[in-house]
C-alpha cells in the first residue's frame, strides 16, 4: 500500500516477477490480481486489461478455491470479469 502511485505499481511488480521466475501458477494469479488493480489505478487501462486477461487465461476454479478463501472470499475470476465490465 503507498498513497504514491507509482510506488503502489513497483511494490506490485516485485511479486510478479518473482512468481514468474517460480513458475508459481497459484502466485502468478493473484500477482496479475494485484497488478491490475495497480494499473487500474494508475490509469493504465492497457496495462490493466492486459493483466485481467492474463489472469483469465491462468484462472483454474478448482485450484482457485482455497485462495477465494484465503483473500476473504474474494474470488479473482469475478474480480476479473467486474474489471472488464468496467473498462468496457
Amino acid at each position: 500500500m503507498s498513497r504514491d502511485f507509482h510506488i503502489h505499481r513497483e511494490r506490485a511488480g516485485a511479486p510478479y516477477a518473482d512468481a514468474r521466475s517460480r513458475r508459481n501458477r497459484d502466485l502468478l494469479l493473484q500477482t496479475h490480481h494485484c497488478n491490475w488493480a495497480s494499473r487500474l489505478f494508475q490509469g493504465d487501462l492497457h496495462g490493466w486489461t492486459a493483466h485481467v486477461r492474463t489472469g483469465l487465461r491462468i484462472y483454474d476454479a478448482e485450484r482457485q478455491v482455497k485462495h477465494a478463501m484465503l483473500y476473504g472470499n474474494h474470488d479473482a475470476k469475478a474480480c476479473a470479469h467486474g474489471n472488464l465490465a468496467q473498462a468496457l
